[in-house]
C-alpha cells in the first residue's frame, strides 16, 4: 500500500513538472520615452514645411530586452502615448504605423493612446526599433506642438529559448519524471517479490 502512495505521488509530481516547464505565458513589460523638449520650451513646434526627418522620431526597446535580441522574444502588443496640442483648428495631422488621423485637441496639451496593429509589431520585431513620422494633409503651413511620446507594451520569450529564460524544457522534465516512475515501479515489484517468498 505504501508503494502505491509513492507511485501516485510520483505521477502527480511528473504532471506538475511538465506543466511548470511549459512555455511561460507571463508578459514582460517594455517602455521607451522620448521628450521633445526644445530649448527653454517643454514642447517642439512641428510644421508641414519641416523635413521628414524633423517630423519623425524613433523608439528603441532594446534596453528593456536585458541583453537578448529580438529573435529571442515575441512582442505581444504595443501602444503609443503621445502628448500634443494644436495651434489652430485648420490642421489635419496624422501619424504612420497605422495610427492615422490625430484626434482634434485644443491649445492645452492632451495625451492620447494609440494601440499599434500587427504591421507596427512586425516593424518592432525586426530590430527592436520603430519609426514614427507626422504628416500634414491640409493646405497651408499648419503646425502642432509635440511634448513627449512613450512606446510601451509586452513581450515574452520564445519557446525555443526557455532554457535561456530559466525554465527547463518540457521533454527533459518528462524524461526525468518517467525515469522516477519507472524506478519506483521497479522498487514496488521487488518488494512484492520478497513478500511472496
Amino acid at each position: 500500500m505504501r508503494f502505491n502512495s509513492i507511485l501516485i505521488t510520483a505521477v502527480v509530481a511528473v504532471v506538475l513538472t511538465v506543466g511548470w516547464s511549459s512555455p511561460r505565458a507571463s508578459a514582460i513589460p517594455f517602455s521607451d520615452f522620448v521628450d521633445f523638449n526644445a530649448g527653454t520650451d517643454d514642447f517642439q513646434t512641428i510644421s508641414d514645411s519641416n523635413s521628414l526627418a524633423a517630423r519623425s522620431w524613433t523608439h528603441s526597446v532594446l534596453d528593456d530586452l536585458n541583453g537578448y535580441s529580438t529573435s529571442d522574444v515575441t512582442f505581444l502588443n504595443a501602444s503609443l502615448l503621445f502628448t500634443y496640442a494644436r495651434t489652430n483648428g485648420n490642421e489635419d495631422w496624422s501619424l504612420n504605423q497605422g495610427i492615422g488621423l490625430l484626434p482634434d485637441v485644443g491649445e492645452i496639451p492632451e495625451t492620447k493612446v494609440f494601440a499599434l496593429g500587427e504591421g507596427a509589431l512586425v516593424d518592432l520585431q525586426a530590430d527592436g526599433v520603430i519609426l514614427f513620422s507626422a504628416s500634414e494633409g491640409t493646405v497651408g503651413n499648419d503646425t502642432f506642438r509635440r511634448y513627449d511620446a512613450t512606446l510601451s507594451g509586452n513581450y515574452n520569450f520564445k519557446q525555443t529559448n526557455q532554457a535561456i529564460s530559466g525554465a527547463p524544457e518540457p521533454t527533459s522534465a518528462a524524461l526525468v519524471g518517467m525515469g522516477l516512475v519507472g524506478f519506483l515501479t521497479f522498487l514496488r515489484n521487488r518488494h512484492t517479490a520478497k513478500c511472496v517468498q
